[in-house]
């Protein structure tokens, strides 16, 4: 049982330094961005990624965690990998169809809701990313 906990304990300590140092490099990067880019142009690449994020949101739909559950829960491998294909299938779907939906809306927010045409070809970017 002690070895269980020291393993969980050590886990979780360097899951918690991965996600500090990701946190730093991410600040670091964004100063040196925003440095680059100066205020206008940052403010467009912010807009542009949060717009990705909100699909990407709905990309996931709670897929990932979906799949570590009944990946890990059955002990039968067959079972396993069959519910990892399916929920794998899901996801890449529901990916591809989110990023065809940003391609086609790319000009229309662009273009309408923003009013910032300068958004079209950034927009086309991140529907693939």
């Amino acid at each position: 049982m002690e070895n269980l906990t020291e393993q969980i304990v050590g886990s979780t300590f360097w899951v918690g330094f991965a996600n500090f140092l990701n946190r730093i490099g991410a600040l670091i990067f964004s100063i040196i961005l925003a440095r680059f880019l100066f205020p206008e142009n940052f403010g467009l690449y912010s807009l542009i990624m949060s717009i990705a994020a909100v699909f990407m949101l709905f990309a996931d739909l709670g897929l990932n965690q979906t799949m570590i559950r009944y990946f890990s829960l059955y002990k039968n491998r067959k079972k396993s990998a069959a519910y990892f294909q399916y929920i794998f299938k899901l996801k890449f779907l529901t990916s591809f169809v989110l990023s065809l939906i940003l391609l086609v809306l790319a000009y229309p927010l662009s273009a309408y809701v923003f009013k910032k045409p300068d958004l079209f070809l950034p927009l086309l970017v991140v529907s693939f990313f």
